[in-house]
């Protein structure tokens, strides 16, 4: 065993990785390891807040980036298009006038 968090260790062998939770090991194998129902009740319950917060940061960063995509097509509608004929002579000195 090689990594340890209170809730489970990661296990390595020939088969390849596997991480167990520490709750489903039998009694003497929790002693070894130190197991402390309650310490690994409270690291969950903190990985889960810290993951509802950033689900939540990410829902508000989405939310706030369709307020602007929306805000940006509503500026494109106001401002409108407008018709023009251009010939090839001045597509050619666009470089030259534009930055």
């Amino acid at each position: 065993m090689d990594s340890i968090v209170d809730s489970s260790r990661t296990v390595y062998s020939d088969g390849g990785i596997a991480r167990v939770a520490l709750s489903n090991l039998p009694p003497w194998l929790q002693q070894r390891y130190n197991y402390d129902p309650d310490k690994a009740a409270q690291f969950v319950a903190e990985q889960r807040r810290k993951e509802q917060e950033r689900r939540d940061q990410y829902g508000r960063q989405s939310a706030l980036m369709q307020q602007q995509a929306a805000a940006a097509v509503g500026q494109i509608e106001t401002v409108g298009f407008t018709k023009c004929s251009v010939t090839s002579w001045e597509l050619q000195k666009l470089p030259d006038i534009m930055p």
